[in-house]
């Protein structure tokens, strides 16, 4: 991976690094690329789309599977457990970005994949068979894994939202029996 790089604020003021949340979340993200996609798996021996990102959370903040729980891709792009929080606008993003598709327009999205700090994105993909990161600017994309996701670039039943790590480190403190408590009702 390319080093990560100071982004360029839009209001022209100084270059900012990314927090170290972000920093260890793609690091995270970025050790499981490579690794066998399974419906509902949650683990190294296979891992889908939601469970990429919750794992990579917990790992970003070393916490244990009862300070946060599963959580379904539907789940992280509404807000569940205030995990993500919404974003507007894609292009100008200093963080991580999560996208959550909904592709067949029923309210619930079906699928998740996160556009990293260089702007490259990854997700476990059904059509690979797993774990993987595609350059949209590059040459050789793969089309048939791109489809997966290329919602995110025209905005087409795609939530975007960001981690927040406030809320993340939040349940990091809350014991496994009162975290009901932070539930958002959607």
């Amino acid at each position: 991976m390319a080093a990560i790089q100071k982004i360029k604020p839009v209001d022209g003021g100084k270059p900012k690094l990314p927090i170290r949340e972000e920093l260890a979340f793609q690091k995270a993200l970025l050790r499981l690329r490579g690794l066998p996609y399974v419906f509902g798996g949650r683990g190294y021996g296979g891992i889908d789309c939601s469970s990429l990102i919750v794992r990579a959370v917990r790992q970003a903040l070393r916490i244990r599977v009862s300070h946060l729980p599963w959580m379904t891709a539907d789940q992280l792009g509404k807000g569940h457990h205030n995990l993500t929080k919404d974003i507007e606008d894609l292009d100008t993003r200093e963080e991580c970005v999560l996208a959550f598709f909904d592709w067949d327009e029923d309210a619930i999205y079906e699928h998740a994949a996160v556009r990293l700090l260089d702007w490259t994105w990854i997700w476990a993909s059904s059509t690979a068979g797993m774990v993987v990161r595609v350059d949209p600017t590059s040459e050789t994309v793969f089309r048939r894994q791109w489809r997966e996701i290329e919602g995110a670039l025209d905005r087409k039943n795609v939530a975007l939202r960001t981690i927040d790590w406030a809320a993340a480190k939040g349940n990091k403190r809350t014991s496994a029996t009162s975290i009901e408590d932070h539930v958002v009702e959607v």
